[in-house]
C-alpha cells in the first residue's frame, strides 16, 4: 500500500492495473495532484453520501452504494463503461 500525505488525512490506495487504483476517498484537491503525478487522471466515487464537493479531475463518477452492500447491476454497468474506456485512453 502507497500514500501521498498532505495536511489533511494521508490517502492510501494500492494499484490494480497500471491505470487503476483503488484507495480512500479524494478530500481534497491535494489528493487530485498527487494522483496526476502518477497518471490517474479520473475518480469513481461508491461512497453512499459525498463527504466534498467534486474535485478538480479530468473526469469523476459518483455511484452511491450502502456501506457494506454490493452495488446494483446500473452502477455496476456504469463503473466498468468508465473504467473501459479510461483503459482505452489510458488515463
Amino acid at each position: 500500500m502507497k500514500n501521498t500525505s498532505d495536511k489533511h488525512v494521508a490517502m492510501e490506495w494500492d494499484r490494480i492495473t497500471d491505470y487503476i487504483i483503488i484507495g480512500t476517498n479524494l478530500c481534497c484537491n491535494a489528493h487530485v495532484e498527487g494522483l496526476y503525478a502518477i497518471g490517474i487522471e479520473a475518480d469513481i466515487d461508491l461512497e453512499e453520501t459525498r463527504s466534498h464537493e467534486p474535485m478538480d479531475i479530468a473526469a469523476s463518477l459518483w455511484l452511491p452504494t450502502i456501506d457494506k452492500q454490493a452495488p446494483t447491476m446500473d452502477q455496476l454497468l456504469a463503473g466498468t463503461a468508465m473504467l473501459g474506456q479510461l483503459e482505452k485512453r489510458r488515463k
